[in-house]
């Protein structure tokens, strides 16, 4: 802008309403439209430099004070060239002067009904009689439509494994958000990252050597408004090992417990177990913890092979056991009490070729040194004996 005159009041329009700039020959504004005003004003006693700038917002005519009258921080004088800007930042309006920030006020960004005209507004007034041309000079104009972004997203991985190098990439929207735009990256575990450029996208590449949920922020800004966005991304622990305890051997029709234990213990969970074995339906577990047991009965004898899998989202591993189940049939006695010289049979029904086992808890030596006691196994003849014979089966 160049003051050529001293006589004037400037101002800008901006979010003026549809026709409010009149046609040649007509008053300077309508009243009943609605705009924003920046005004410029002269020194009233000096008349020879603007002073003063105020905000002002006309409402079908009506003017409303936005901001007081303030003093420029540097006056404008006749016959020089200055620099002014005005920005609408969503819900504020900024005011610049040669680059310097000035002031602001709360502007309404829904308000009027065409937001995207702007104008120069020249208001001559009488100078006293001192007349002369009116000089006004406005050179460069440009009205630029700054577009904040809206939103911003990364792309990235969401699972990761450590010392491995991943790429992130933020992108704007809309599409037309004004550039350049500064991308801001803070992430766990990492020192922050700034990029700044005329493109709506940007992207970082970051590596972790700790597991865990690593968080990925970016802030994107640009001259009219911030967005900002965060992402994650997890480095699950793998198992690297896994065994099964357990029987290794067992009687058909007997309840047999195994259990899988993981290595390392601080491995990510959920774990899911899947179970198979000899004779059996497959079983599956879905567990928060790094051990998981099983109950198996087997119906027939044999060698039985019990195989787990467990895996969480790094990986699985595998491990398997044998167990071999035995025909076993019990003798079941009463209490043998010292000196009653009691015969306790099996029913003659077992076959010859299954064997019997019978325990006996003996005291000591001295309860069974009379040998007054023994049992009769039936047709085979065999018989417990007491200690005295060396022998607890004949």
């Amino acid at each position: 802008m160049y003051n050529g005159q001293l006589d004037a009041r400037y101002s800008l329009v901006f979010n003026a309403t549809s026709g409010t700039f009149p046609g040649s020959g007509n008053p300077p504004m309508d009243p009943n439209m609605n705009y924003y005003l920046l005004e410029l004003r002269m020194d009233t006693v000096t008349r020879t430099t603007v002073s003063k700038w105020q905000f002002v917002q006309v409402i079908n005519g009506t003017r409303v004070a936005l901001t007081a009258a303030t003093d420029l921080p540097v006056a404008l004088h006749q016959g020089q060239w200055h620099n002014l800007k005005v920005m609408q930042q969503k819900t504020n309006l900024s005011f610049y002067l040669n680059g310097q920030f000035v002031g602001s006020t709360t502007y309404d960004s829904g308000w009027g009904d065409d937001r995207r005209r702007f104008g120069l507004y020249i208001d001559v007034r009488a100078s006293n009689g001192e007349g002369g041309p009116f000089e006004f000079f406005a050179d460069n104009i440009e009205v630029i439509d700054f577009v904040p972004p809206d939103s911003v997203e990364i792309a990235g991985p969401v699972i990761g494994v450590l010392n491995t190098t991943y790429a992130f990439t933020a992108t704007t929207a809309p599409l037309s958000a004004t550039t350049p735009i500064t991308y801001m990256w803070e992430a766990t575990d990492q020192l922050p990252v700034i990029h700044s450029g005329d493109l709506i996208s940007d992207a970082v590449s970051f590596a972790w050597s700790i597991s865990g949920t690593k968080t990925i922020t970016v802030t994107a800004v640009n001259s009219v408004g911030t967005a900002i966005a965060t992402h994650s991304i997890r480095f699950p622990i793998m198992l690297t090992d896994i065994e099964i305890a357990g029987s290794f051997l067992g009687m058909i029709g007997d309840s047999h417990i195994f259990t899988a234990m993981i290595s390392p213990p601080t491995a990510t969970v959920p774990i899911t177990y899947v179970w198979e074995a000899a004779d059996q339906t497959s079983v599956i577990h879905v567990s928060n913890l790094v051990t998981d047991s099983i109950l198996f009965t087997w119906p027939m004898s044999g060698t039985k092979l019990i195989t787990v899998t467990a895996q969480n989202e790094r990986g699985a591993v595998t491990t398997s056991h044998l167990i071999s189940i035995a025909i076993i049939q019990r003798v079941f006695l009463p209490t043998v009490m010292k000196g009653c010289n009691a015969l306790f049979y099996r029913a003659n029904d077992i076959a010859a070729d299954v064997d019997v086992v019978l325990c006996v808890e003996i005291d000591s030596a001295a309860d069974v040194s009379d040998g007054s006691w023994g049992a009769n196994f039936g047709k085979f003849g065999r018989r417990i004996v007491g200690h005295d014979d060396r022998a607890l089966l004949r």
